[in-house]
């Protein structure tokens, strides 16, 4: 199978993410704005977003985006959504099939096409007719451009070594038109009455040698999200910051109490001034504390101001967590990844809040109004 020689544009390719929200992504609409602005995406594919005809697009407003939906949103509700930078991309609705979950943005010389296929069908059709529509709509695609990139929920399992016949006409399919799969992990886990179903459906099919994929585990859907970008190291710069904070690591009750009672001994029980003993205990606990508890200097490099000691710990505790579930398999590995994913979401969250209320004080004061 041959690919496109790699060339120079290949560093233009932008940052495209995929993620199936898992059913409704209203309450979820925070958390993607979050991560459209920390990893500087510049598409965002949300699959079983269930977008109504009469809902109000702007509520999903992202600063120097554009949110739009399938054109199956005119048959009463969308299944699929996408942000993108209007400066990048424009949309090319003409390539795409108005029964599809398909929406198609020409990028210079590229062409990014999210889908997703439902097993619901529309009446008068079935899951072979719905899949055969889908297939050709991205068949077409394939045959005006070299450049192409297709990301989406096909709800085909490409792990699965019984071979379908989904999956035998979508390999069909690529080997027509000198396409790969780069997906090889599971992108989908559900826990079902104690069992892990695991599965591959979410895929990333391009004719393009110099992308990578990488998948990023969010306790708030049973699937993965989905990065596509250039194999070339970003340019951004990182930011390096010195921070201070205390070292709890070694703090044990034993040893406080233990180390208090020595630093205390020889209390005076008739003295009766009460500021002299409140500076004598406030002493004897600083004293062991200082011990206990030291400061630790760390310089942390990263390429926005969210990060701190308890964030970059929370984020390597997922990537090694997340390493030993796909090693595993195992359900208590899976839920330890998720407890762990839902203290760094918490974590952030707070940050930020902090930030934006130290910014907020900050602009008072430099208006004169504190």
């Amino acid at each position: 199978m041959t690919l496109n020689k790699a060339s120079d544009y290949f560093k233009m390719f932008p940052r495209v993410s995929y993620w199936n929200c898992g059913s409704g992504f209203i309450g979820k609409s925070q958390l993607i704005d979050d991560y459209i602005n920390d990893h500087k995406i510049d598409c965002f594919f949300v699959a079983e977003a269930d977008i109504l005809q009469n809902r109000c697009l702007l509520t999903f407003r992202v600063p120097n985006m554009v949110f739009e939906t399938t054109k199956t949103i005119n048959r009463g509700k969308s299944r699929l959504g996408c942000w993108y930078n209007p400066t990048l991309f424009t949309r090319s609705l003409e390539l795409e099939h108005t029964n599809n979950e398909i929406i198609v943005l020409k990028h210079k010389e590229f062409l990014i096409a999210g889908l997703y296929r439902p097993f619901k069908c529309y009446p008068g059709e079935n899951l072979a007719s719905n899949f055969e529509r889908l297939r050709h709509n991205v068949e077409s695609l394939c045959s005006i451009t070299k450049n192409i990139v297709v990301i989406g929920d096909l709800n085909v399992n490409w792990r699965d070594h019984n071979k379908g016949p989904f999956k035998a006409a979508l390999e069909d399919t690529l080997e027509r038109f000198n396409l790969v799969q780069l997906v090889e992990c599971d992108t989908r886990h559900r826990v079902v009455q104690g069992v892990l179903q695991k599965s591959c459906l979410d895929l990333v099919i391009t004719n393009l040698v110099n992308v990578q994929v990488d998948g990023v585990f969010n306790d708030k859907s049973d699937h993965i999200i989905l990065n596509v970008a250039p194999l070339q190291k970003s340019n951004q710069q990182r930011q390096r910051t010195q921070v201070t904070f205390l070292d709890w690591r070694w703090y044990n009750q034993y040893l406080m109490k233990e180390g208090f009672e020595n630093l205390f001994r020889g209390y005076n029980r008739l003295l009766t001034n009460t500021n002299l003993i409140n500076n004598r205990i406030t002493s004897a606990i600083c004293e062991v504390l200082n011990i206990l508890v030291p400061k630790r200097t760390v310089m942390l490099l990263s390429v926005d101001s969210v990060t701190n000691p308890l964030i970059q710990t929370l984020k390597n505790r997922k990537i090694r967590a997340f390493k030993k579930w796909k090693r595993s398999n195992d359900i208590v590995d899976f839920d330890r990844l998720k407890s762990i994913s839902r203290k760094l979401n918490y974590e952030i969250k707070k940050r930020k809040r902090k930030n934006l209320a130290l910014s907020v004080v900050k602009d008072r004061k430099n208006s004169g109004l504190a």
